[in-house]
């Protein structure tokens, strides 16, 4: 099973499209910050929204990264449809197929923000492999690291596998400081399809389940305003594994 729709060769990976505007504006700011520290300009950066949706992301791209370029790739027709109604001469917008990204590639910046998962397929299973497996998620981020240049930033957040367990990602380095919150609220497993983590939500001084937040969020949408969060997601390890407690809270990698 590779998840790939007739006419792409991308391997479709979350096939839910929902998103909203900003949702992880303050995330893209400190990568941008970042990337401006290294004494980069700006308007030299190709920056790519793999998995873009309807465009809501883009449009956080184009004030953050400033004269970056900005690409949008999409798979599912409907929100391909809606992002490339939008209107910016910094800003194109592509069908997500490999000879599309490379077309106009390579690229300084990656974001895969709550793509590299299927969500909520998945919800509360202990073992994924059969819904998706290890080898779809991995075929993906060998693309993606292929469409990189040397010292790119790759931003992810809710994907279900470790980011230094990818084949090509052994050796990419955290480039934000992690912090405490989880890179997402969806568990990790390993590469067998089996949950390694578990996340809760922090909130009013208290450690509630992903699902109770999820009820409170749908009653008051205000909880996840990204500019004054009312939830910090928390992810432990479920048992021991050796790996570092930072994979668990990285957002942002960077290539050699």
């Amino acid at each position: 099973m590779t998840h790939l729709t007739p006419d792409s060769d991308t391997p479709h990976n979350q096939i839910s499209t929902v998103t909203r505007s900003g949702r992880h504006r303050p995330l893209i700011a400190a990568l941008a910050a970042q990337v401006r520290q290294t004494g980069r300009r700006m308007d030299d950066l190709r920056v790519l929204s793999f998995g873009c949706s309807t465009g809501e992301e883009c449009l956080t791209l184009l004030q953050e990264f400033g004269t970056a370029r900005v690409f949008g790739a999409e798979i599912d027709a409907g929100a391909l449809a809606q992002a490339q109604s939008l209107s910016d001469p910094r800003l194109t917008v592509m069908r997500s197929t490999e000879a599309n990204l490379r077309r106009h590639g390579p690229y300084d910046v990656i974001l895969a923000l709550n793509v590299l998962c299927r969500y909520p397929e998945t919800a509360g299973k202990s073992d994924i492999s059969a819904i998706y497996p290890f080898a779809v998620w991995d075929r993906t981020m060998t693309l993606l690291d292929s469409l990189m240049v040397p010292g790119a930033y790759l931003l992810t957040y809710n994907s279900q596998y470790l980011v230094p367990e990818a084949t090509a990602c052994a050796t990419y380095q955290p480039a934000l400081e992690p912090g405490a919150d989880a890179s997402g609220w969806i568990d990790k497993c390993d590469r067998s399809g089996r949950r390694i983590s578990h996340t809760h939500v922090l909130h009013d001084g208290q450690s509630i389940s992903v699902q109770d937040w999820q009820r409170l969020t749908r009653a008051d949408p205000s909880l996840t305003d990204p500019d004054n969060p009312r939830g910090r997601m928390r992810q432990d390890w479920i048992a021991e594994t050796g790996r570092p407690g930072h994979w668990l809270t990285t957002k942002a990698w960077r290539k050699p």
